[in-house]
């Protein structure tokens, strides 16, 4: 990367987010034509697809690049709509509020100005609708029954159970499946995981690798902020990417960040 020029860092960048609307468009695709209860993509189910969009969208708003361009501008409207759809459409809601969290900051910034959040927020608004008459069954699920508790739930209540056994060196590698007390539990039962970075790390290597996992957090974080105030004529990347890696760290209960 150090050697690029910034025409080819701007393309890396351009076909990367490319490929995240591509996928986001896909997603949403099979949510309109009912062939998923969630959004999703063609590998990974709804939380992951939208957690790693919700990664992408800091990118997108942040962009450096010249919004004066009448084309360029268009492709950052509509490809800041289909992620926001592909996020709502997911139904994952942790992440739709990170994602309105994010839209906020952009709005602070001066990245979005009041004109392009009206057009955002009223198409997304139409598109959204359109999409849940389409595909009715989950909106139709949560309404019914809006306290239905999740694998999350059930997680959650596993790890209290097993907290104190091993809290300094944990349980080991992989060991999710041979010591969780409440597999019988979930509803999804090829469940293999914590899906939480910070449960995952403790159960499996107890206090000294959760210690050791927040100082590597940290040095990304004090990295990234000494890079922010050094390199002026990247800091709208370098903030994009902080915001990124702080979508996965907000996501406590998808997985993702390693």
């Amino acid at each position: 990367m150090k050697v690029f020029s910034n025409e080819k860092k701007q393309l890396l960048v351009i076909v990367f987010l490319g490929a995240s609307i591509f996928a986001s468009l896909t997603g949403i695709i099979f949510f309109n034509f009912s062939l998923v209860e969630r959004a999703q993509s063609f590998s990974s189910g709804g939380t992951a697809y939208s957690s790693y969009l919700l990664a992408v969208l800091p990118v997108l708003i942040f962009l450096p690049f010249k919004k004066t361009d009448k084309r360029f501008l268009s492709f950052w409207v509509i490809g800041i709509i289909i992620i926001l759809m592909g996020i709502i459409t997911s139904m994952e809601r942790t992440n739709i509020a990170i994602s309105v969290f994010i839209i906020g900051i952009g709005v602070l910034c001066r990245k979005i100005n009041f004109k392009n959040l009206i057009i955002i927020l009223a198409l997304v608004s139409l598109f959204s609708f359109i999409s849940f008459q389409n595909n009715s069954f989950v909106i139709s699920r949560i309404i019914a029954n809006p306290l239905y508790p999740s694998d999350r739930d059930t997680i959650i209540k596993g790890a209290k159970m097993l907290m104190f056994e091993h809290p300094f060196i944990g349980f080991g590698p992989r060991t999710f499946r041979s010591t969780f007390p409440l597999l019988n539990e979930f509803t999804i039962k090829g469940v293999g995981g914590w899906h939480n970075d910070f449960l995952q790390i403790y159960f499996e290597s107890g206090i000294i690798g959760l210690f050791s996992f927040l100082i590597f957090l940290s040095v990304i974080y004090y990295t990234g902020i000494k890079l922010f105030g050094k390199d002026h004529n990247n800091r709208d990347l370098t903030l994009s990417f902080l915001l990124s890696v702080s979508c996965f760290v907000l996501l406590v209960t998808s997985g993702f960040i390693t």
